[in-house]
Order: C-alpha cells, then sequence, then structure tokens
C-alpha cells in the first residue's frame, strides 16, 4: 500500500505541470530586450507596462513604444512577436542614438570654450562628451554661438557642426566658426528730430556708442542688432516722459562699409621727440 501510494503520488506530480503548459495566444510568456549597447536591459524593461505572465494588449504595447521614443535615447524601436512554450514572446527591438564621445570648437578668437560652454548650459542646449547625440540640440548651439559672436560685433560669423562616426556607435563633433570682420559704429546719424538735439539723444542711448577712445575701451562701439534695439526703446521713452507719446521713431537703417586700416611702424624718436609715423601697408576690411 505504501508503495501504490508513492507511485500515485509521483505520477500525478509529473501530469499536473504538463497540464499548465498549454499554449495560450493571448498571454504574454516573456518579455525582451534586443539590440541595446549603451542602456541595460533592465533599465528598459523597467519603463515597460508590457509584463511577463500579462494578457496581451497591443494598445499597452503601443504606448511603451511611445514612451520609450519619449526617452529620447532611441532613434529606432521595433517589436516582433513569436509563439513560445505557453504564449507569445515580446520582443522590443531598438536603435540607440549615437553618443558623442568628444567636442571640439575651432576656429573661437573674440569668445573662450568656457564662456560658450556656460551660455550652452544656460540656455539648456549643452553638448558635452557621452551625451545622446541630438541634431535639434546641435543646431540650438550652432544659433546660441552665433547670438554670442554677434554681441561681440561679429554680425556675419558662420557656425557649421560637423561630426565624425566613431564605431561602434559614437560620434565626434566639431564646430568650425569663421568669425568674419568686426562691425563698429562709425557714425549714427538722427533725422527729423527737433525737441531734442542729437546729443540729447544720443546720451539717452546707453549700449552703443559712436567709435571713440572711451567706447572703444567699454565695447559700446561694437554693432549688435539687439542693443540697438533696446536704444530705440529708450528714445521713445525719452519723447514720452516729455508728453510726446505719439512720437514715432522709425526703425533704423543700418549701412556696413569697408573700412581702412593703416598700419604704421613703431615711432621714431630721434632726431624728433615726438615721433613720425610711418606708413606701412593698407588692409581693406569690412566694418
Amino acid at each position: 500500500m505504501m508503495f501504490l501510494t508513492v507511485l500515485l503520488a509521483l505520477v500525478f506530480g509529473f501530469v499536473e505541470p504538463q497540464a499548465l503548459q498549454t499554449f495560450d495566444q493571448n498571454r504574454i510568456e516573456d518579455v525582451r530586450i534586443s539590440n541595446n549597447r549603451r542602456i541595460p536591459r533592465d533599465t528598459i524593461l523597467y519603463r515597460l507596462q508590457t509584463k511577463a505572465g500579462d494578457r496581451l494588449n497591443p494598445d499597452v504595447i503601443r504606448g511603451d513604444v511611445k514612451r520609450l521614443y519619449a526617452e529620447g535615447h532611441f532613434d529606432d524601436i521595433r517589436v516582433d512577436e513569436e509563439n513560445g512554450k505557453t504564449g507569445k514572446i515580446i520582443t522590443f527591438w531598438v536603435k540607440e542614438k549615437k553618443t558623442i564621445r568628444s567636442v571640439r570648437y575651432e576656429g573661437l578668437n573674440s569668445i573662450t570654450n568656457s564662456e560658450v560652454l556656460e551660455k550652452l548650459r544656460e540656455k539648456k542646449a549643452t553638448i558635452s562628451q557621452e551625451s545622446t547625440y541630438d541634431p535639434s540640440k546641435i543646431k540650438k548651439a550652432e544659433t546660441v554661438i552665433k547670438m554670442m559672436l554677434a554681441e561681440k560685433g561679429r554680425q556675419d560669423a558662420t557656425i557649421e557642426a560637423t561630426t565624425e562616426d566613431i564605431p561602434p556607435n559614437s560620434v565626434a563633433v566639431t564646430f568650425k566658426v569663421e568669425e568674419g570682420p568686426k562691425v563698429r559704429i562709425e557714425k549714427i546719424d538722427l533725422q527729423g528730430n527737433k525737441v531734442f538735439s542729437d546729443g540729447e539723444l544720443k546720451k539717452a542711448m546707453k549700449l552703443i556708442k559712436e567709435t571713440g577712445p572711451l567706447s572703444s575701451l567699454s565695447g559700446k562701439d561694437t554693432y549688435f542688432d539687439l542693443k540697438l534695439a533696446d536704444d530705440i526703446t529708450r528714445i521713445r521713452m525719452l519723447y514720452a516722459q516729455h508728453g510726446y507719446v505719439r512720437a514715432n521713431v522709425l526703425d533704423p537703417v543700418v549701412e556696413t562699409k569697408p573700412h581702412r586700416v593703416m598700419r604704421t611702424l613703431p615711432f621714431v624718436r630721434p632726431p624728433f621727440p615726438w615721433g613720425i609715423p610711418i606708413p606701412f601697408w593698407k588692409k581693406t576690411v569690412d566694418r
């Protein structure tokens, strides 16, 4: 009797798991991640609502794909489905975005690399090593750098970001900069003003000044369109404060002309104590 009881227990113990192995096409047997390199498998699985043992739901899978794209780490995501022993095996195939291996700035003279990095952080456009390569962020960084150079009078500066692939899935980013000529304010010509003199209006302009010894030292003779716009607002406010609320200040006409620069040798002291500037060579540059 003892032998019979043990034998029956072994038989039923063997048959019962087999009964649980029946295939159910609406059941998820396993969820797998494929083709990931940098991002760990467990990190991706944690983001998914599709879980092993759940009922198969295409809406949940589509939601998982949207969430993974929203993370900003993937260029492509595919979902494959195959039959397993007890249900469906769902595989999320991912193609990760490239990683930035290095960042270089070529041709910068008017601003430093550290100033660029600080401004990019301020504008939330940081491009750093080991970060995800995002073409839209690269374009934003180009715009930020161009604006920084414009503030220094380099209105015609050009910035182009180039990339070089580094296997297996990285890129080297280089910002190539052509600063162009520095634009200075040679003259401010005011027309149509009768209530206030030219001097009074120019005094109201705080950010831009005509080229001179003091303005050159302060940098206020450097042309920047946003600074000019601020000073035009100051002129309007000056008129409004004196009762001329309807004074119309038109948009300025800005003319850029080439400027001839005279290079001279060092002063010759003898025989004249005050020195004699000797013309050396001439160069025409855009100002």
